[in-house]
């Protein structure tokens, strides 16, 4: 019960790293890296479903960065 939970996080944490990466914002701390991550395969999970395409972990993965770089370009709207 522990193991997923504690992987799930890792994973939500480098997601958000890797939109960080991409979107040029590296100055994070792990925990906003993982929110960054959480609601970011929350939206690209969003977006994979409007544009009707599924597929296996890599997929998964890539559309949740994808969602991490949006919810990035969104806060940088929002603090300007």
């Amino acid at each position: 019960m522990v193991i997923p939970i504690l992987g799930s996080i890792l994973l939500g944490a480098l997601i958000g790293w890797a939109a960080g990466r991409i979107m040029g914002d590296t100055k994070r701390g792990f925990w906003r890296n993982w929110l960054i991550g959480f609601i970011g395969t929350a939206l690209g999970g969003f977006i994979a479903e409007k544009l009707s395409i599924s597929g296996g972990r890599l997929t998964e993965f890539i559309f949740s960065v994808i969602g991490g770089c949006i919810v990035i370009w969104l806060a940088h709207l929002i603090s300007k």
